[in-house]
């Protein structure tokens, strides 16, 4: 039986471990939630910082689903508290807010169009709280992190001074392109250009201004090509151009009107305004092809009678 004296030392420890626990949850760098089958938030700990894109407030009793105004966004939630509580294990959901779904963004980091992103982690408890089952869910703003993967994955993809897809993605490309071939019968062409007597240009007025004329070239490229197509450098002075679904026929008046843009590009360097031209070779893809090692080779050869031809000019494989 408790004495009045020890029921007293017994609350105090309470009170001084509620604290001890309200002092670490603050630190905790999610804001977490208990909440029941129902979705009725029964308490609530951790950040305070205004990084989530509602106001805390008092939560208790209400359902987290009513939080989430986006209705898509709340079903991903429901069901994911759902398959927590079906499977018994941790459920992860990754979603994006814009500033047109609320009025106020959280502050801090915001990415293009205005769009944040958001994880909510889902964990089942092992007690029971008001007889009723329970899971703790935490929500953290991962906008910093999700635009830094971004970023990394356009690094790995790009090439870092003309910013077109480096050799490596547009080989990638090349090669989905050439499943669809296989599996659906479309076509693919590809245009290879190659920027005339380049070295002659670096030699003569050294490779910062070669730079610009690739630059230029690929600004150039970036605004003249279709909107299916896609471009990239393969190295170098080189590049190519995937052109799905279209036969060389069908794009060769495309790519003369290519060759002549570049031709008419003017780039303004120390030495004054300088000019280049470029010649192409386009190839197109055959049944009897079981790689794109043909295909390429084909645009090559044709890019070579090109450039034994007087450069300047686009033809196409034989």
């Amino acid at each position: 039986m408790l004495t009045v004296n020890k029921l007293e030392e017994v609350i105090e420890e309470l009170r001084n471990l509620k604290i001890m626990l309200d002092d670490i949850s603050g630190f905790m760098p999610d804001r977490h939630f208990i909440i029941d089958e129902s979705g009725i938030i029964l308490s609530h700990f951790g950040n305070e910082q205004p990084d989530l894109f509602f106001n805390i407030g008092n939560m208790k009793q209400r359902s987290i689903f009513e939080f989430s105004t986006i209705e898509a966004i709340g079903n991903d939630l429901r069901n994911a508290v759902n398959k927590c509580f079906s499977e018994n294990k941790m459920v992860t959901l990754e979603y994006s807010l814009q500033l047109e779904d609320f009025q106020l963004l959280a502050p801090g980091v915001i990415g293009p169009e205005n769009r944040q992103w958001f994880e909510v982690k889902i964990r089942p408890m092992h007690s029971l709280l008001n007889q009723k089952r329970t899971v703790v869910t935490s929500t953290r703003n991962i906008t910093e992190r999700k635009l830094m993967e971004q970023k990394l994955h356009e690094m790995a993809m790009t090439d870092p001074l003309t910013t077109l897809y480096n050799r490596r993605h547009i080989m990638h490309e090349l090669e989905r392109s050439f499943e669809r071939f296989k599996r659906y019968g479309t076509n693919i062409s590809v245009l290879m250009l190659d920027i005339d007597h380049f070295k002659q240009f670096n030699d003569t007025y050294g490779h910062g201004v070669g730079d610009l004329v690739l630059v230029e070239l690929a600004k150039y490229l970036k605004k003249a090509i279709r909107k299916l197509d896609v471009a990239g450098r393969l190295g170098g002075e080189e590049f190519l151009i995937i052109m799905p679904d279209s036969s060389v026929g069908q794009i060769k008046e495309v790519a003369e009107r290519l060759i002549k843009g570049m031709g008419e590009l003017k780039v303004s360097t120390s030495e004054g305004e300088l000019s280049f031209t470029v010649s192409g070779g386009l190839s197109e893809i055959m049944k009897e092809d079981l790689c794109v090692d043909n295909l390429l080779k084909r645009a090559d050869q044709a890019l070579y009678f090109s450039k034994e031809n007087g450069r300047n000019q686009v033809n196409i494989s034989k």
